[in-house]
């Protein structure tokens, strides 16, 4: 998350549909061009992509457990998409959804 500037984001709930309670919350932020979407344990995201500029967004998965990411990636810039992190649902697979439109 510290790849991008941290004093543009802003929270963005209207960014997930379905943000959930307590441990299945998704907790949704938006800057300029991108937003991120954290989930704890690994659960579906649904994300309204009509929420970034520009006709493309590149989605990708950073895993906050490696340091590593990887390229989902890139859909038209319309209505609502769905994104599975890798594993299984469970307590503590955290996975963090970048979306960047262009």
């Amino acid at each position: 998350m510290l790849s991008k500037p941290y004093f543009e984001r802003t929270p963005d709930d209207g960014l997930v549909n379905s943000q959930g309670e307590r441990y299945r919350y998704l907790a949704a932020t938006k800057g300029k061009a991108y937003g991120m979407t954290y989930t704890y344990n690994g659960r579906t995201i649904e994300v309204n992509l009509r929420r970034f500029s520009g006709d493309r967004v590149k989605c990708t998965w950073f895993s906050p457990a490696n340091g590593k990411s990887s390229v989902i990636g890139k859909f038209v810039n319309k209505g609502r998409q769905t994104f599975d992190p890798p594993g299984e649902e469970k307590e503590g697979n955290d996975w963090v959804l970048l979306l960047e439109g262009y």
